[in-house]
């Protein structure tokens, strides 16, 4: 299951209202805030992403699966319990 993140939801919002009238300073202000968080957001999941393509192919399972928590955390938000 994959969450809409808040700042995906606010960019969201954000471009809907510009389609109709310019942007004030303070949601200029958050449009950069929300940009900024989705450019670490997607940095983080790549980086996962790449780690686990990379344990896949040395076959560490006991790693990927590691990783693979580490993406759901990030995509959902909160820590699956063990």
């Amino acid at each position: 299951m994959q969450v809409i993140m808040p700042f995906h939801r606010r960019l969201a919002e954000l471009a809907h209202i510009q389609k109709s009238r310019e942007l004030t300073e303070q949601e200029y202000d958050d449009f950069d805030l929300c940009i900024k968080a989705n450019m670490y957001y997607v940095q983080k999941l790549t980086g996962l992403y790449e780690l686990s393509y990379l344990a896949s192919v040395t076959q560490d399972v006991e790693w990927q699966h590691e990783i693979c928590s580490k993406i759901d955390e990030v995509v959902v938000g909160k820590r699956k319990k063990k």
